[in-house]
């Protein structure tokens, strides 16, 4: 939560009164305009870009592991010897 909003919240006389303020949809406030879609994408890449080398660090670590099972389990001789016995 921002400074902003917790200081608005801090400030409301009630609850209800905080979620009528800031409830889904309300009305923006005098001179305020919604976000455009590359002022909401700007603000995602901003938050959320350092995360996506861990995903895909991620990615690459299970398909390296589930490759590395599929060796060790020799599941890959087996699946082309019933492959090929279906073809004949």
């Amino acid at each position: 939560m921002s400074n902003k909003a917790f200081s608005s919240l801090r400030s409301a006389e009630s609850a209800s009164e905080y979620a009528r303020a800031n409830r889904p949809y309300a009305p923006l406030p005098e001179g305020e305009s919604a976000p455009t879609m590359a002022q909401l994408w700007a603000y995602a890449h901003r938050r959320y870009a350092r995360f996506q080398g861990y995903a895909w660090g991620g990615v690459v670590i299970v398909g390296a592991v589930a490759w590395g099972a599929s060796r060790v389990m020799g599941a890959g001789e087996v699946r082309k010897k019933a492959h090929a016995k279906t073809r004949a």
